[in-house]
């Protein structure tokens, strides 16, 4: 008897691993694949090829289910009961996570009211199963479906166009003109999610005050003052440019790699320039051209990462409260932490104080080796760099410092309708936009120390713009009343020899850009496009609207000239102070004049407002000037007094001195995620970071009453 009960206890501790092999892909494989199936760009981002992937699929599928079973078997040491107990405790905690999931998804309750709808459900699911065998005979029969989940995955979801074999080609080196004699370094810099109308003050120039390095650009260049995106999503905006096609529709699910776009600007130049390439999103550039390392990659790429940001996704979705569960989102809102710089390469001669200068910075790794790669020693090279800049998440300010990201409103359909949260977005933009053109400085700075800056075909555009409008539905996607943000974009291209910098308002879209530079270069392009070659002395394109995809194969006409008019109706002198310096950035919303000014000069009122809870209050306890990091976005609750108006503005005080000013808000939205709900109570605003001191930071809130004619401070206890 004891020798026929070890193979039913083996047969038993083996039933045991597929039920929770079929758990776990329901509430881990499944929905985790579902979102990342979603998102090739995540990996993309991540330089992560095909074994990457296979073995998160791996990792997702089995590696859990695994993980128990192997806890379960320890346990069993203690004896065939105990493992059961361990078992049924297993089942009942897969079953609590899977019922939050199915709550979150059907209804709207959210918080600790779904945390114990899952926590009923798992109890309810423990209890089924070990009181009715039929539940344990359904759980081995879906043993099968972590795997279904895995083959669809791999096979039929976007991300399959990165497993599997795709057909593609490269530009024939033997086409006329294909193979050329480099005689000047091409440099591209892609920035990201900026619209034209941020460095403009309210003369349609460019704000030097702010932007000096743009401006400097501008005087050295040609502006392409009516230049375009053809699409607000990086995966099909920048194929577009680099290829000169518009987005078809049958490129509605590819994946923006040379394989899927075989005909683009690094197939062309590969042939006879040396290509130092640093993309992001993309990979457009083919392995016999650039061979991708860790150097070109974006930081933190690689397996490891691919793992962590997968967890991450997956937290997101088994949280109780909503959050974005997009995975770009995941991939762009790392950590504002300083990143490590490789040492500089050895036997280039002097240190460059340009890289010793980035060193001292938090920017990111990828931007570093960028900059490096950029050496007047070269033979003509084509260096190209895809920055995500001044693209959210907005953690940048102008001073180089980073802050820590507190929200602002956003969703995942678009911006609420409150007027405070994209208003204070849009300030953190034009913020990370100063950052942007530091570093443009820099790389200007690095071809002129390598004595190549006036030899250099030099580019810099950005892949698409950004809507700050209240209530719209999309941030990228364009609409009669935010074209003007979407689609409009800065675009500055510096000849060779080019010294006198010119405005030009000819009617530019994204896919003119292969056909300008080939004509630049004297370099025919062997393929068919659709953007035509700005470079002449005529206007080639004789129509005056704009041609936009927010969907490949959908497009959308809009009105050119007046469109363009609100685009180059600036912002930047009236949304912040540039006249006063650094303080200027700070001096934004509701009484921004107050910033700079110490509270006690302003006038305490006595009477308290009422009380304010701050987010991550300890951290304006023990500030590290010299980590780089900074808590500058104070956000938190206010609970008012009574007799204290609604949606009074708050001011923000460090040390004494008025910092920040913000508008109350409403945060939370209803269960489609558009409407705002609840009392306006909600406060954000960015804190002049020059006033922080090493170590303890006194931080005071006020409300700001301005009854009566004068302004006077009352302030809330701040906990």
């Amino acid at each position: 008897m004891e020798q026929e009960g070890r193979p039913a206890a083996r047969r038993e501790r083996l039933w045991a691993f597929f039920e929770l092999f079929a758990l776990v892909g329901f509430v881990v494989a499944q929905p985790t694949l579902d979102v990342l199936g979603k998102a090739p760009d995540f990996f993309l981002f991540r330089r992560a090829g095909r074994a990457e992937i296979l073995i998160l699929v791996l990792a997702v599928t089995v590696l859990p289910a695994l993980g128990l079973w192997l806890a379960e078997q320890l346990a069993g040491l203690a004896g065939e009961r105990a493992r059961r107990l361990v078992h049924v405790a297993m089942v009942a905690g897969l079953l609590a996570v899977l019922a939050l999931q199915v709550g979150k998804n059907l209804t709207s309750v959210r918080g600790p009211a779904l945390v114990a709808i899952g926590v009923a459900g798992g109890v309810a699911g423990g209890l089924l199963y070990a009181n009715w065998d039929g539940f344990k005979l359904w759980l081995r029969y879906l043993a099968p479906a972590p795997l279904a989940f895995a083959l669809l995955f791999l096979l039929v979801s976007p991300v399959s166009k990165l497993v599997l074999p795709q057909p593609g080609g490269t530009v024939d080196a033997d086409s006329p003109g294909v193979r050329i004699n480099p005689e000047h370094p091409v440099v591209m810099v892609l920035l990201d999610e900026f619209p034209t109308t941020s460095l403009l003050d309210s003369k349609g120039e460019i704000d030097a005050r702010l932007y000096p390095n743009f401006a400097k650009l501008a005087g050295q260049s040609t502006w392409y003052r009516n230049a375009t995106a053809v699409s607000g999503l990086t995966n099909w905006a920048v194929p577009s440019m680099l290829s000169g096609r518009y987005p078809t529709a049958a490129q509605k699910d590819a994946s923006p790699t040379a394989a899927q776009y075989p005909d683009n600007l690094f197939t062309l130049l590969g042939r006879s320039y040396d290509v130092e390439e640093f993309q992001v999103v993309t990979q457009l550039c083919p392995a016999e051209v650039c061979k991708a390392t860790r150097d070109s990659a974006p930081s933190g790429a690689g397996l490891k990462t691919t793992l962590r940001d997968s967890a991450r996704v997956f937290k997101r979705i088994v949280w109780p409260r909503d959050v974005d569960e997009n995975p770009t989102g995941a991939w762009l809102t790392a950590d504002p932490e300083a990143e490590a710089k490789p040492a500089p390469k050895p036997g280039n001669g002097p240190v460059s104080p340009i890289l010793e200068e980035i060193e001292q910075g938090n920017e990111p790794r990828q931007y570093y080796n960028f900059v490096q790669s950029i050496e007047g020693t070269d033979k003509p090279t084509f260096y190209f760099l895809h920055l995500l800049l001044p693209h959210q998440p907005w953690h940048y300010l102008p001073d180089g410092r980073k802050y820590t990201d507190r929200g602002d409103g956003r969703n995942a359909n678009g911006w609420t309708s409150e007027p405070w949260p994209p208003q204070l977005s849009r300030q953190r933009h034009l913020m990370q936009t100063g950052e942007t053109d530091r570093l443009l400085g820099q790389i200007m700075r690095r071809l002129q120390e390598q004595g190549m800056y006036d030899d250099t075909l030099f580019v810099v555009t950005a892949d698409h713009g950004m809507s700050f409008k209240p209530s719209e539905f999309g941030r990228r996607v364009a609409t009669d009343g935010n074209v003007d943000q979407v689609l409009w974009v800065p675009l500055f291209i510096k000849a060779p020899g080019q010294s006198e910098g010119q405005a030009n308002e000819r009617n530019w879209e994204h896919v003119d850009l292969v056909p300008t530079v080939a004509e630049m270069l004297g370099i025919k392009v062997p393929w068919e496009m659709d953007g035509v070659s700005q470079a002449g002395a005529e206007e080639p394109r004789t129509r005056t609207e704009k041609w936009f995809f927010s969907k490949p194969g959908e497009r959308q006409t809009f009105p050119g000239p007046e469109n363009m008019a609100k685009a180059l109706a600036g912002v930047t002198d009236q949304m912040t102070k540039p006249a006063n310096g650094y303080e200027g950035w700070f001096q934004f919303g509701p009484h921004g004049d107050l910033v700079g000014q110490r509270a006690s000069k302003v006038g305490v009122d006595p009477a308290s407002a009422g009380s304010a809870k701050v987010e991550k209050l300890a951290e304006y306890g023990k500030v590290d000037l010299k980590s780089g990091v900074v808590p500058a976005q104070v956000s938190g609750q206010v609970s008012l007094a009574a007799g204290v108006g609604s949606r009074p503005a708050v001011a923000v005080a460090l040390n004494g001195v008025i910092a920040g000013v913000s508008e109350t808000f409403r945060e939370e939205r209803d269960a489609q995620g558009s409407q705002p709900k609840g009392p306006p109570d909600k406060f954000s605003a960015m804190a002049l970071d020059t006033l922080f001191k090493a170590g303890d930071n006194k931080l005071e809130l006020f409300v700001i009453d301005d009854s009566g004619g004068r302004v006077r401070l009352r302030p809330l206890t701040v906990s």
